[in-house]
């Protein structure tokens, strides 16, 4: 359960790098997470432990027809406020929160949700994809545009194994590697109105 912490720990510093902080609270047996600037949330995300239908296994094949009751994690919600886009900021609570529950949870082994972003049938650059969550139901490739995928339903699972913990490994190192104290482009833009109405003094 090391992983697990350590990925909470390495999301808190990112976070607080970008100078924003990181609240959860239980509302009526939902898990609330709040990304913070100051007083105003600017990344929601909540999750339950509940018990839902998953495909037993890893791949495709392997899970034809397993379909399997389960105690599961599921992700309700997940936003990020319109000024605040572009800085990894879902990935990030995403990540935080099913690390944190799996830690209260260590038995569920499977988180669900449902993709109705605008790149849910994108196989590239899909937060949900890129941390190991898969269609639950049988999908095909859109042969009339590539990289697209025609899906049955909006919902995914993933299973918490090594490959979610090196992939969200990998996520948070590249995150470092561009470096964690990006600002959102609503406080660029007062910084710049600030530094013209100085000159204009």
């Amino acid at each position: 359960m090391n992983e697990y912490q350590n990925l909470c720990d390495k999301v808190d510093n990112i976070i607080r790098e970008k100078g924003y902080r990181l609240q959860v609270e239980v509302i009526n047996e939902t898990y609330v997470f709040n990304i913070y600037n100051n007083e105003t949330s600017i990344t929601n995300l909540e999750i339950v432990n509940s018990t839902g239908t998953i495909l037993a296994g890893k791949t495709r094949s392997q899970y034809q027809n397993q379909s399997e009751d389960h105690d599961i994690l599921h992700i309700k919600w997940v936003s990020t406020e319109k000024d605040y886009r572009g800085q990894n900021l879902a990935l990030l609570i995403m990540i935080y929160s099913i690390c944190y529950i799996k830690l209260q949870f260590p038995n569920i082994n499977y988180v669900t949700l449902d993709d109705d972003s605008d790149r849910s049938c994108k196989i590239e650059k899909n937060i949900y994809n890129s941390l190991g969550f898969s269609f639950r139901d049988p999908i095909e490739m859109d042969m009339e545009r590539p990289k697209r995928l025609k899906i049955s339903g909006p919902e995914k699972q993933l299973l918490l194994d090594n490959n979610f913990i090196q992939r969200a490994n990998d996520k948070l190192n590249e995150i470092n590697r561009r470096g964690g104290k990006q600002k959102s482009k609503k406080i660029e833009k007062q910084k710049e109105a600030e530094k013209q109405k100085e000159n204009y003094k």
